[in-house]
């Protein structure tokens, strides 16, 4: 049975429950991205996680769970934060944690639902689906 999101958020909290965390299966609150490279696809995530039900994703793990661990600097952090800040709006309340994982740093990106819906990442709107990030069209957009 997969975790709920505060679940996973409690288990966050603490390195030893990591572990844990990264034995669950990805999901409607919880995705894996094995380096920063990706970035359009993590603030697509970002967007459609606080239009959704909040959730976490997770760098420096593959899809399949394997730990590869990715570099981050201060200047990293800065350049994701700026990243979120300018290209997702409204601005989704999201919380950058560094752990490490057998010697590997992973980098934990926690978002809270939204409370000012829609989101939208570069002028479009996703939501979460399952696995995936889903485009909303216009009309979905406005649905009640």
């Amino acid at each position: 049975m997969p975790l709920e999101y505060s679940d996973i958020v409690r288990q966050c909290q603490n390195i030893i429950n990591l572990e844990k965390l990264i034995e669950e299966e990805e999901g409607e609150r919880l995705e894996f991205k094995s380096s920063l490279a990706q970035i359009k696809d993590i603030l697509k995530t970002i967007c459609a996680f606080a239009i959704t039900y909040g959730g976490i994703v997770v760098v420096g793990i593959k899809g399949s769970g394997e730990v590869v661990g990715v570099n981050i600097t201060d200047e990293t952090l800065l350049s994701l934060r700026r990243s979120i800040e300018t290209s997702i709006d409204p601005q989704p309340f999201v919380r950058l944690r560094v752990q490490s994982y057998n010697d590997k740093p992973i980098l934990i990106i926690e978002v809270a639902e939204g409370v000012n819906k829609p989101y939208f990442y570069r002028g479009k709107c996703y939501v979460r689906v399952g696995l995936s990030n889903k485009l909303l069209s216009r009309d979905e957009i406005k649905k009640p």
